[in-house]
């Protein structure tokens, strides 16, 4: 069952949820663990649980300063901006004798965007399309509101099956019109992009959408940066030329334009 923006999670049921085992594991490193879980009532839930020694989390905790919390707080920034962003219905912090354990609970929205393409799940034309321009859409609301999200990437963005966005890891966002930091939000995004196997077709799709809507300067420069590698060379050169898709030579796939982005894989 998806999520329909009314149901809550209360006391017992969040107990509940945060002893039920894992359906699918979308991340697990040293600063967290996201995971799917399954309720009784067959809703699909995405629990978050921080991995920072316990004796700081009860400190951040205290202090309203733990990860979860700020995250929840820019969740709610975000919405108020009208951007998407997956809701937290709960965070919690469970107790021991050492600290305590951070939790965040989001509902399921959908499979990242990396996931999608990589796995080959995506692959109708028309849906790649509009993809390229609903991410482009993403960023450039991003961007007009004066964010940049530091950990921009296709795993980090879900797509749902009636084909919205949602943007997830919001405690990466801050506000900046620096430039050079989206800049480099944008090459993250390519180089998940690229190794999601995403084209330079798709790639240069998605840039050309976005540049319609924002103003980041020269082009050229622009993909040089964005790309960084000899590969941005050759696109550069047929954005000179006036050209928007590569020549015959020009490979389809590299470092070579913009596009790469659920959960974390």
């Amino acid at each position: 069952m998806g999520y329909d923006g009314t149901v809550q999670l209360h006391s017992a049921q969040l107990q509940d949820l945060l002893t039920r085992p894992a359906q699918v594991v979308y991340k697990d490193d040293h600063r967290t663990a996201v995971y799917a879980v399954e309720a009784a009532d067959g809703h699909v839930w995405v629990v978050k649980r921080f991995r920072h020694p316990q004796w700081l989390q009860a400190l951040k905790w205290a202090v309203r300063a733990h990860p979860a919390q700020r995250e929840t707080r820019r969740v709610r920034q975000l919405k108020a901006l009208r951007l998407p962003v997956t809701p937290i219905v709960a965070t919690t912090m469970r107790w021991s004798a050492t600290g305590g354990v951070g939790y965040c609970v989001l509902p399921y929205m959908g499979e990242s965007v990396y996931r999608l393409l990589n796995r080959n799940l995506l692959t109708a034309p028309a849906q790649r399309r509009a993809l390229a321009q609903k991410l482009a859409d993403l960023t450039a609301g991003l961007i007009r509101h004066g964010l940049i999200h530091a950990d921009y990437k296709t795993s980090n963005i879900l797509l749902n099956e009636r084909g919205e966005l949602w943007l997830i890891d919001t405690d990466r966002v801050a506000a900046s019109r620096d430039r050079q930091r989206i800049l480099n939000m944008l090459a993250t995004l390519d180089e998940t992009a690229v190794r999601a196997r995403v084209s330079r077709t798709e790639r240069w799709r998605f840039l050309k959408a976005l540049l319609q809507q924002v103003e980041l300067g020269d082009v050229r420069q622009i993909v040089a940066i964005i790309t960084r590698g000899s590969e941005a060379k050759r696109l550069v050169t047929n954005v000179a030329g006036g050209h928007a898709q590569p020549t015959a030579t020009t490979p389809q796939r590299g470092p070579v334009t913009t596009d790469q982005a659920p959960a974390r894989v």
